[in-house]
């Protein structure tokens, strides 16, 4: 029982990140560059590893780093800058994306980690 309901809710976790990271990476991203370069303001992350720069975006967004003061220290993203071009429905956004996507990775190292396989 326990396993099934892990595996129910891993399944759950994988298809909102799926489905929050296409929304969020073509919709989302796509305006909040549009509207950095209309204003003359260089993209919010150069950098692009693998789709990474969708979950770096994302978090800064979503994660209040700036009461740490450690958005601003990353050489990686522009943090102010995309805060300041961001809409509410943007955060949000990407509040539902961290929240999956950290959630399917914790659910995945817990079944890994803790649950042991169903032997037949």
């Amino acid at each position: 029982m326990p396993f099934d309901l892990l595996l129910i809710t891993w399944f759950v976790f994988l298809l909102s990140t799926a489905v929050s990271w296409f929304v969020f990476s073509r919709i989302h991203l796509a305006r909040l560059d549009k509207r950095m370069m209309g204003a003359g303001v260089p993209l919010s992350c150069q950098i692009d590893v693998m789709g990474l720069r969708v979950l770096m975006i994302a978090t800064v967004l979503a994660i209040p780093f700036s009461r740490a003061g450690k958005a601003n220290n990353n050489p990686i993203i522009e943090a102010a800058a995309v805060k300041t071009y961001t809409t509410v429905v943007d955060r949000r956004m990407a509040i539902f994306l961290c929240i999956s996507a950290y959630g399917f990775a914790a659910l995945s190292v817990i079944g890994y980690f803790f649950i042991p396989t169903p032997v037949s």
